[in-house]
């Protein structure tokens, strides 16, 4: 025969410590719980704010610019000793990318022709130098010289104002 005992106020599960201590323990489960889901959903709604460009994103773009900035006065008025124009493509993209890149000349009141044209591979990160060859001496005042990347909004440009020397 089993004999069955009671024992006065205790509660299964107490502490010991009454109601107050009891309350602690189940807040502190609780945070401990929500720590736990929070942890488990994070990658998940992480991933999903990225795919949805709801986070910042890394800026991914290309600069191009003339490589001797000082020289083009020279070639704007024509005086330059050796003409060169040569540019700079620097890859802010997060791979490497293959750019084609292309010169017009345009005269007064005359349609814009291209006058030098190539492609480029430039590594993530990384610049290159191109030196196109511009048929200088086929060019008079006025001229106006666009430098851009196919596909893309960069350009840069200058207007020839002086004659050749």
């Amino acid at each position: 025969m089993i004999a069955h005992h009671s024992v006065p106020n205790l509660k299964v599960g107490s502490t010991g410590r009454g109601a107050a201590g009891s309350g602690r323990a189940r807040r502190g489960l609780v945070v401990v719980g929500l720590v736990v889901l929070l942890g488990a959903i994070q990658n998940p709604v992480s991933e999903w704010l990225t795919s949805m460009r709801l986070t910042p994103q890394p800026e991914f773009f290309t600069e191009l610019s003339f490589a001797e900035p000082a020289r083009i006065v020279d070639l704007m008025q024509m005086v330059a000793a050796d003409r060169r124009a040569p540019f700079v493509i620097a890859n802010r993209e997060d791979a490497a990318t293959t750019y084609r890149w292309v010169v017009y000349a345009t005269k007064p009141d005359l349609p814009k022709r291209r006058v030098a044209s190539g492609t480029v591979r430039v590594e993530s990160e990384s610049r290159a130098v191109v030196d196109p060859a511009i048929p200088w001496t086929t060019l008079t005042p006025g001229t106006r010289i666009d430098v851009g990347l196919a596909h893309r909004q960069e350009a840069i440009s200058f207007t020839l104002a002086g004659g050749l020397r």
